[in-house]
């Protein structure tokens, strides 16, 4: 099961990447979804099936959506939630696009997401209870001010797009060695969402990531219109 979700891992570096050099204020979600579907093709050498979340500006603040006619405009984020399958089985990841320089506002927002993101790393080890994975990313937000998680922190994945335990409050169900799972912190403002996603294998003292994308802003940082 591991070598099909790090093949589907590596279709989501791909489309990433596309996302990356293909967004400009002007395009619509549903091109942006054209070139992810095209870069999955180009990956896996065959059309693959996925799920996905791709909302921009106000609607990114709403958490979740298909891809739309919305044209993204400058000032934008943009969450790009994608699962696609490779040979049955699935991954899980998030990145968030910023079209043209972020505010202040999403810069501090944006910090206080990554330390929710290394808060919830730190618990995950077996034995540790889905619930308890939740309430340290939830409380890392809050101490930031933020309002917590409005969602899920994460989930195991892999046979299907969302495997238990999930990451909630009440979940009682422990994550074990050898599973994959999820973290997902998401801060959602007036005007703009960002969430960040990264898999992670649970080792017999911790966990390893997955998918060591680049998380730091900057990279997200996007701009221009397309010509």
């Amino acid at each position: 099961m591991l070598e099909q979700i790090k093949k589907a891992l590596e279709c989501n570096v791909r489309a990433y990447e596309t996302i990356k050099g293909f967004v400009r204020a002007g395009v619509t979600e549903l091109d942006v979804l054209k070139a992810i579907e095209a870069a999955y093709r180009e990956q896996a050498g065959e059309p693959l099936h996925y799920i996905y979340d791709l909302v921009s500006g106000k609607r990114s603040a709403e958490i979740s959506g298909p891809a739309t006619e919305k044209v993204i405009e400058t000032g934008d984020c943009l969450i790009a939630d994608l699962l696609p399958q490779y040979q049955g089985r699935w991954c899980d990841t998030t990145r968030t696009f910023f079209v043209g320089e972020p505010e202040k506002e999403l810069r501090e927002a944006y910090a206080a997401l990554l330390e929710a993101l290394r808060c919830g790393e730190a618990c995950l080890k077996p034995g540790v209870a889905g619930e308890e994975i939740f309430r340290e990313v939830d409380s890392c937000l809050r101490s930031k001010g933020y309002q917590g998680l409005v969602h899920h922190a994460g989930h195991a994945v892999g046979l299907t797009e969302m495997d238990d335990p999930d990451f909630v409050l009440g979940c009682d169900q422990s994550i074990s060695e050898g599973m994959v799972v999820t973290l997902e912190p998401g801060i959602y403002l007036e005007n703009n969402g960002i969430r960040i996603e990264n898999n992670y294998l649970i080792t017999a003292d911790g966990a390893q990531n997955l998918f060591p994308y680049p998380e730091e802003m900057e990279y997200f940082i996007i701009g221009g219109k397309k010509k």
